[in-house]
């Protein structure tokens, strides 16, 4: 919603009628955005694996929450040789198994007396979070409308547009298609691009944000990559580098560059002319392609650009369309991305 404030103020947006606005596509980016999800959290973070502690391990605050009993917890991972003070039956498990999932029936600690959970394993809390794209920040109004809307968009991996007198949106969500187009539905072109040029094909993302979690300083997150990305390119890593100015949470900014990452090794591309069925569909859109010529039989694709034109006196309409899958939308492997401050890295001088 907060773009479509800036689209409708006259004093520091664009100024536009409630006419000019598809409140529908705007009500479900809401929607998109407000969707709650799981996050694993180990329940204490060390700089390094610790023993013969006192006291809870760790700080515990708004990046960091004590856990609470009832909260589910699992177990991700256990040294072959845990010590007897990693025990985590004594806070809810039956036993001490990678993987198994239980209910915190007491802290991780009594007392001053910790169970060194860093050190011999780690113990992971699930915590369901509401709204999985936030946009905070503020920006000049000085800066070009365009480059505004885009750093909005990048927080909700979305998509904005003007098309047919409205401004529509889309938030970075898989929707199953409705429409399939086939051969009947050809009139004319259709080309198709299987593979990026190398020095366009990434295999990490990484970029920058801003949160109080570093003083609001500009600060880069580590690198989002996909081990079988870089093997695929013969063990050459090659990162692409995306700002998130309105991103204030690193594991927003880290499922934001995993979506970047998954959409950008999504290669195929069509540029085809396709008959008047293509109306009922629109940018950001995904739509079934069936062709026999190139083995694709349903196969979803996103609508990146959609334009109505005219080809010997009948109408067409012009699509660019990039291949996409469910699974480009799915969340991380939490526990495979905590960071810890160390982790960030401020960035002086950014301009």
């Amino acid at each position: 919603m907060i773009i479509r404030d800036f689209l409708k103020n006259p004093d520091f947006g664009l100024g536009e009628s409630e006419d000019n606005i598809d409140n529908d596509s705007f009500n479900d980016a809401a929607d998109a955005c407000d969707e709650t999800f799981t996050l694993s959290r180990p329940w204490s973070i060390t700089e390094e694996p610790l023993t013969g502690l006192t006291g809870p391990i760790g700080t515990f605050n708004q990046n960091n929450p004590m856990p609470r009993i009832g909260d589910t917890a699992v177990i991700r991972s256990l040294k072959e040789q845990a010590t007897s003070d990693t025990d985590f039956t004594e806070v809810g498990a039956t036993n001490n198994t990678v993987g198994e999932e239980f209910t915190l029936t007491a802290y991780p600690y009594t007392g001053n007396t910790s169970i060194n959970l860093t050190g011999d394993g780690t113990l992971y809390i699930n915590e369901t979070k509401t709204g999985k794209y936030n946009a905070n920040g503020a920006f000049l109004t000085s800066a070009p409308p365009a480059e505004i809307l885009e750093n909005l968009a990048a927080s909700m991996a979305g998509t904005i547009w003007y098309s047919q007198g409205k401004w529509r949106v889309k938030a970075g969500k898989y929707v199953a298609p409705t429409v399939t187009l086939t051969e009947d539905d050809i009139r004319g072109e259709f080309t198709v691009s299987t593979k990026h040029p190398r020095r366009e094909n990434y295999n990490g993302v990484t970029g920058t944000f801003r949160s109080e979690r570093t003083n609001n300083q500009t600060t880069q997150f580590p690198v989002i990559s996909d081990s079988s990305f870089v093997a695929e390119d013969g063990g050459v890593e090659n990162n692409l580098f995306i700002s998130f100015p309105y991103a204030s949470d690193v594991y927003q900014c880290a499922r934001l560059a995993r979506i970047a990452l998954q959409k950008q090794r999504k290669q195929i591309t069509i540029s085809g002319e396709f008959g008047l069925k293509a109306m009922k569909i629109q940018i950001a859109d995904v739509v079934n392609i069936t062709n026999s010529r190139f083995n694709f039989s349903a196969k979803p694709f996103e609508v990146v650009d959609w334009v109505f034109s005219f080809k010997d006196r009948e109408p067409i309409i012009k699509l660019v369309l990039r291949e996409t899958a469910p699974d480009v939308y799915d969340d991380l492997v939490n526990e495979d991305v905590w960071f810890t401050n160390k982790d960030l890295k401020l960035v002086e001088n950014w301009n």
